[in-house]
C-alpha cells in the first residue's frame, strides 16, 4: 500500500514537471506560432493578445466579451486524450498504475490554468487572488502579455525557468489587492 502511494505520489510529480514543459511548448509553438494549425495562433496571439495587453486592458472591461479568456471547451479533453495512449503504454511497461493518476493530474493542471487564467484577467478579490503565490503567477502572465516570447508557462513557470524564457517583473504588495502585477 505504501509502495503504491509512493508510485503514484511520483507520477503527480513528474506529470506536474511533464505538463509545465508541454505548456510551455504548445504556448511558444503552437500559440505564437502558425506551425501545424493557425488556429492556434488566431484564437490566440491575434485574438486574446489583441484584446488583452499588459496596461489597462489586461483585464475584462465592461461590456468586453470572455470569448478569448480561456480555450474552447474541447481542448481539455483532446489535450489530455492525446496523452492516453502514452500513459497507458508506461502503465503497462512499468506495471505501475499511471493511467489514473495521469489523466487526474493533467486534468487538475488543466483546471489550474484555465481558472488561474480567468482570475488573472477578471479580478474579482477572490481569496486565491490575494495570496502571494496568485500574485507573483499574474505579474509574470502579465508580463508575458508585455513581452509575447517571455513567461510563457502560466500555472508552473518551471520550463520558464529552465529555458531562460522568464522576465522579471514586480507586482503590487498591498493589502488587499487583487494581484495586479506592474510591468
Amino acid at each position: 500500500m505504501v509502495r503504491m502511494l509512493l508510485s503514484q505520489a511520483l507520477v503527480v510529480g513528474a506529470l506536474v514537471v511533464y505538463a509545465s514543459f508541454f505548456e510551455w511548448t504548445l504556448h511558444r509553438f503552437l500559440m505564437h506560432r502558425v506551425l501545424l494549425i493557425a488556429f492556434p495562433f488566431r484564437t490566440h496571439t491575434l485574438t486574446h493578445h489583441r484584446n488583452f495587453r499588459s496596461d489597462a486592458s489586461y483585464h475584462l472591461r465592461p461590456n468586453q466579451s470572455q470569448e478569448s479568456l480561456t480555450f474552447a471547451w474541447w481542448n481539455a479533453p483532446l489535450l489530455i486524450a492525446l496523452h492516453i495512449p502514452v500513459l497507458w503504454g508506461v502503465e503497462i511497461l512499468s506495471g505501475v498504475p499511471v493511467l489514473g493518476a495521469g489523466v487526474a493530474t493533467l486534468g487538475v493542471y488543466y483546471f489550474l490554468y484555465e481558472y488561474g487564467h480567468w482570475c488573472m484577467h477578471v479580478p474579482e478579490k477572490r481569496w486565491i487572488e490575494r495570496t502571494r503565490v496568485f500574485r507573483w503567477l499574474d505579474a509574470h502572465h502579465r508580463g508575458h502579455h508585455r513581452l509575447h516570447a517571455k513567461n510563457l508557462n502560466v500555472v508552473f513557470p518551471l520550463a520558464d525557468c529552465v529555458f531562460r524564457t522568464r522576465q522579471h517583473f514586480e507586482w503590487e504588495r498591498e493589502e488587499g489587492s487583487p494581484g495586479r502585477g506592474t510591468a
